[in-house]
């Protein structure tokens, strides 16, 4: 499977969940590189950190949650040192700003 692909099985959360053929009624969770796994995982981090850290999200900022805990994930098997580098080269060229500034 691709790098950034989602497979998903047929609970119809999402409509071409049969594409992939994984049917968890049946007990398939697995068929070739393909696994529910790695989605499970990513949401049990993404459900720690909203009930634990965050407690609620707004619609408003739900894509800037999703972001962090993307880095999260992705980042999860690097050294602290090797994290810490990468966010800090990713925000270069980036402002943060609580108000737009005035024309």
């Amino acid at each position: 499977m691709r790098a950034g692909q989602v497979a998903l099985d047929e609970a119809r959360a999402c409509a071409w969940a049969e594409l992939r053929g994984m049917m968890a009624s049946v007990r398939q969770y697995v068929r070739g590189d393909v696994h529910t796994n790695t989605v499970e995982g990513f949401f049990a981090l993404l459900k720690r950190g909203i009930i634990g850290t965050f407690h609620s999200v707004s619609r408003k900022h739900l894509h800037r949650y999703l972001a962090e805990f993307e880095f999260r994930y992705n980042a999860r098997k690097m050294e602290d040192g090797e994290r810490t580098a990468l966010a800090i080269r990713s925000s270069e060229g980036k402002r943060l700003m609580r108000v737009k500034p005035h024309a």
